[in-house]
């Protein structure tokens, strides 16, 4: 039989490394919080459609005081997901013509 104390500290550990986690403290540094504008360069796309894809969830955001703001590591999490496919990521446009 195990011993409850030990138990306890276990399960206290766990939860102490889930708040870094959560908190974005985390043993390894940092999470890094990106804009649109390095999301756009991270991903080789324009900041409209970094905008298209977050309003349309297929890149996460978090909004904060009308501003967009994005972890990288969800970015980088989603591409691995297939969330954002490479084939997807231009978005077509049609261009009025000047005369």
């Amino acid at each position: 039989m195990s011993n409850p104390f030990d138990e306890l500290m276990n399960e206290i550990r766990s939860l102490r490394a889930e708040v870094q986690r959560i908190s974005g403290n985390s043993p390894d540094g940092p999470e890094d919080l990106l804009n649109v504008k390095q999301v756009a360069e991270l991903l080789d796309l324009t900041e409209a459609t970094v905008y298209l894809k977050a309003r349309s969830g297929q890149i996460p955001s978090h909004k904060k005081h009308s501003r967009l703001y994005f972890l990288r590591s969800e970015v980088i999490e989603s591409i691995r997901e297939k969330e954002i496919y490479p084939a997807d990521l231009l978005i077509k446009t049609k261009r009025k013509r000047t005369q």
